[in-house]
């Protein structure tokens, strides 16, 4: 959003800077929480928004029988959904977060009604 990038699966280290942040160093991280050390970098940065933990609120939609599927780069188990957000149970559709963890714009776009 705004042309800031969001980095997934990636760890904040240190947050470089004495007063003020100048930059941030990063690593890749596995899906287990391990960090990948010969994929840290510095990247320059006046600004850190760090957010961890997000995982797809999909426990109701479970319960009924949705089919789902293992996306990690969506934040893990997400129902299946065809182009119209159905999913294989009979009038269930899905649309923000349960769709995967994206930004907010993503979430408000899949929540529209299309005709």
């Amino acid at each position: 959003m705004f042309g800031i990038p969001v980095r997934i699966r990636t760890a904040a280290l240190e947050i470089t800077g004495d007063k003020e942040a100048t930059g941030v160093r990063t690593a890749e991280v596995k899906s287990n929480g391990e960090i990948v050390q010969k994929r840290e970098r510095v990247v320059d940065a006046d600004f850190v928004c760090v957010a961890g933990g997000l995982t797809p609120l999909a426990e109701l939609a479970s319960i009924i029988g949705c089919s789902f599927k293992y996306i990690p780069e969506l934040g893990g188990h997400v129902p299946l959904h065809n182009e119209q957000m159905q999913t294989n149970v009979p009038n269930l559709y899905v649309a923000g977060n349960i769709t995967g963890i994206e930004s907010a714009k993503v979430a408000m776009a899949r929540g529209k009604w299309r005709v």
